[in-house]
């Protein structure tokens, strides 16, 4: 992530954690969401928000859930 002066800053994900986020697949175009956070405190000078790191479930299934939303 950048912060304020578009300089680079990278963190340590923990053993046994990962990004949350969302892959929407619309007419075969895909994209990637990052759930975000409230930032630590101690990186508060970074940026204004912050991506959720989340417990692996290692029992979760082998592939995603696939939801379908329509227009209505």
């Amino acid at each position: 992530m950048k912060d304020a002066l578009q300089r680079e800053n990278w963190i340590d994900i923990p053993r046994g954690y990962a990004i949350e986020a969302v892959i929407a697949t619309v007419n075969n175009h895909k994209r990637l969401y990052i759930v975000t956070d409230q930032i630590p405190e101690n990186y508060g000078w970074v940026h204004d928000r912050w991506p959720k790191l989340v417990e692996i479930n290692h029992r979760a299934p082998a592939e995603g859930l696939n939801l379908k939303i329509s227009k209505g």
